[in-house]
């Protein structure tokens, strides 16, 4: 479920120097994209999911990325975002 995010830990540790850095259009894509494999294999999952209690717990989980890949485009657009990523 997370091996796509995984993939790109390293990479959000360093997020303040990955949005200063000149790569870091490509580098916020990549991101995005392993957020977006996670988004959506937990939304399958939920689906398939007949508990309820369970499908809350996929649902916040599911918000919780989909936040977390919109933060990180966020802050690839403000204006000085090696700055804003100190925040």
């Amino acid at each position: 479920m997370y091996d796509a995010l995984e993939a790109v830990r390293d990479e959000l540790k360093s997020l303040q120097a990955l949005l200063a850095a000149n790569d870091a259009a490509s580098r916020v894509r990549r991101i995005a994209g392993a957020f977006e494999q996670a988004i959506q294999h937990i939304s399958d999952r939920t689906r398939e999911c007949a508990d309820e209690a369970h499908r809350a717990r996929l649902q916040t989980l599911y918000r919780g990325l989909l936040a977390g890949r919109r933060l990180v485009e966020r802050l690839h657009e403000l204006p000085n975002p090696g700055e804003a990523a100190a925040l």
